[in-house]
């Protein structure tokens, strides 16, 4: 396997597991916006220009990225609740 196809594997597998989660608990949908708009108060605070789009798109593409960090946290926080 090289590893274009490992990335591309794991991408897919990232994507696929980021919309069950997300149709089955509704918390990326509800998160996303406050999420973005951290994300968006952190570049601007560096100096740099970014504006809602830019944030979400940054934002999203973190998350995708680093997919198991999402459930891990959705686990985590679930352990803490009970």
């Amino acid at each position: 396997m090289t590893p274009l196809v490992g990335i591309g594997s794991y991408l897919l597998l990232g994507l696929l597991a980021l919309l069950v989660f997300d149709l089955a608990t509704k918390r990326i949908r509800n998160g996303i916006t406050a999420a973005s708009r951290g994300t968006q108060t952190k570049l601007v605070n560096s100096g740099s220009f970014a504006g809602e789009r830019v944030a979400l798109m940054l934002t999203l593409l973190a998350i995708w990225i680093f997919w198991p960090v999402v459930f891990y946290g959705a686990v985590e926080k679930r352990i803490r609740k009970e």
